[in-house]
């Protein structure tokens, strides 16, 4: 699982400093009390860390958009809501560019 989509997660010491997690409901960096042992990887010492490695590009938080044609295709996009990518039916125009050609390229380029 990507790290970024993980819950907060304080540990198990009592060790308590600030630290920071990508909260991917919200799809934004914050603060959390993080007890200085155990826990998780979505934890970051700032702000600027934590969003260099979890913010991804635009794509992959538009919506779905199966275009204006219809010459329909098999294609993937990033659903944000479940953090995976899903197939879909591509008109073959329009759309934007939350559209992969395969599963792979979604992942690559959504979930690392």
């Amino acid at each position: 699982m990507n790290l970024c989509q993980l819950p907060s997660d304080s540990g198990s010491c009592r060790n308590f400093t600030i630290r920071w997690f990508y909260d991917s409901k919200k799809q934004d960096c914050a603060r959390f009390w993080y007890g200085g042992c155990h826990g998780n990887e979505n934890r970051f010492d700032d702000s600027e860390t934590c969003k260099r490695r979890c913010f991804k590009e635009p794509s992959c938080g538009q919506p779905k958009d199966a275009g204006t044609c219809n010459n329909y295709t098999l294609h993937w996009h990033f659903e944000v809501g479940s953090a995976s990518c899903r197939q879909f039916w591509y008109g073959g125009c329009g759309g934007n560019k939350n559209r992969f050609t395969s599963l792979e390229a979604c992942q690559a380029e959504c979930m690392q």
